[in-house]
């Protein structure tokens, strides 16, 4: 058995059992809760916010958490299930993970049911109750003659969805340009003459690429001449958060491979592509770069 209270919250339920069915003939099947199924969660007068999260009925077993928390500091949990057994229906508490207490369903309608456990000391009873995007938690019992309970009102928490490479930053995988980087055959003057022309040091220099941050751009000098005339060779990059997985994208929608990505040092990775018109494409994953998309 275990006791609850406002400090130690552990699980929740429904006010208002306007509508539930008397106890009924034949036990309804766990399905028929799945209205339950959910991110629950809303604040009291106090500020503490209560609310729990129950996975969708299957195998017979529904799996809930429940959670209080006020301040920084103060927080409580219980862990909650519901189990289809062949003649009854039973929800199982687990304060604090450890403890199990149980309740069989004695009442259910379309969109609210009733556990009960009258050997219990508090509470005996744990009901809930859902109307559109609001559920009503309630648990009653009687404590020295009298009846006591306890209630919380809840709103549906809207779906998080993983963003797709469409939706990534919100519109696109690309997050817009990044580097630009100038082939230059003599990488020590190029360097000089760059950092004289800007005003400040490279944030990246090795002997095969040196880098400036500009405006929140990058301006690259790269000493690989091989294959390359002056002027009107400059690769543009597209920042992305996985270059491996840009590229395999890329490729999907018709691009050709013009380089593997290759890490050039200090977790940069970069790779370009010919888009189908033979415009050369360059991807870079850039984790040194954080400004507002």
């Amino acid at each position: 058995m275990f006791r609850t209270s406002l400090l130690t919250l552990v699980f929740v339920a429904v006010c208002s059992a306007n509508g539930f069915a008397q106890e009924p003939a034949e036990v309804p099947t766990i399905d028929s809760l799945a209205w339950l199924a959910g991110h629950w969660s809303g604040r009291d007068r106090t500020g503490r916010v209560t609310g729990e999260f129950w996975m969708k009925p299957d195998g017979g077993l529904m799996l809930g958490i429940n959670r209080s928390v006020l301040g920084k500091s103060k927080a409580s949990f219980e862990k909650l299930r519901i189990v289809q057994s062949r003649k009854k229906i039973i929800y199982v508490a687990s304060p604090g993970g450890s403890g199990d207490t149980e309740f069989v369903l004695k009442e259910s309608g379309e969109q609210g049911v009733t556990f009960e456990n009258p050997e219990n000391d508090f509470p005996q009873r744990i009901i809930y109750s859902r109307q559109g995007d609001t559920m009503k938690a309630r648990i009653e019992g009687t404590v020295g003659g009298e009846l006591q309970s306890m209630d919380w009102t809840w709103q549906l928490v809207a779906e998080e969805k993983p963003a797709t490479p469409k939706e990534a930053n919100g519109k696109t995988m690309l997050h817009g340009l990044r580097t630009v980087v100038y082939k230059v055959d003599d990488l020590e003057k190029a360097k000089k003459w760059y950092t004289a022309v800007l005003g400040f040091e490279p944030y990246f220099d090795q002997p095969f690429y040196v880098g400036y941050r500009v405006g929140g751009f990058e301006l690259g000098l790269d000493p690989d001449m091989e294959g390359v005339t002056r002027g009107n060779n400059q690769p543009v990059y597209w920042g992305v958060d996985d270059c491996e997985k840009a590229l395999a994208i890329l490729m999907e929608k018709g691009a050709s491979k013009d380089s593997e990505p290759q890490n050039v040092g200090e977790g940069i990775v970069v790779a370009t592509v010919l888009d189908p018109f033979g415009n050369v494409f360059g991807i870079i994953q850039n984790p040194h770069f954080k400004i507002e998309e």
